[in-house]
């Protein structure tokens, strides 16, 4: 039984870790440009949208679905950042945890 104690004292020490860390990440941002550089999306470590800018030329220098596709991967780079942040974030802190 002592086993089972320590394996549930275990999950609860990296639950209050996990709480720790994405505490801590919400004050992290990852930002990303557009080749182009006309569209920037910033994401917080929670993965929310912070801020989103569009030149404004943008709108009149590239073809609506171009302007699309640039908002959709500038976005989803910064989450990729976020993300990558966050695996190496809790491999640092969480060593045991298989991610």
């Amino acid at each position: 039984m002592p086993k089972m104690f320590d394996l549930v004292k275990q999950a609860m020490q990296m639950k209050r870790e996990a709480g720790k860390i994405q505490q801590e990440l919400v004050s992290h941002t990852y930002k990303a440009t557009s080749a182009d550089e006309k569209v920037e999306a910033v994401v917080n470590g929670k993965m929310e949208i912070v801020s989103l800018k569009i030149s404004p030329d943008a709108f009149t220098s590239v073809s609506p679905e171009k302007l699309e596709r640039n908002i959709k991967d500038t976005i989803n780079e910064a989450i990729g950042k976020a993300q990558k942040s966050l695996s190496e974030i809790m491999k640092s802190r969480m060593p045991d945890l298989p991610i």
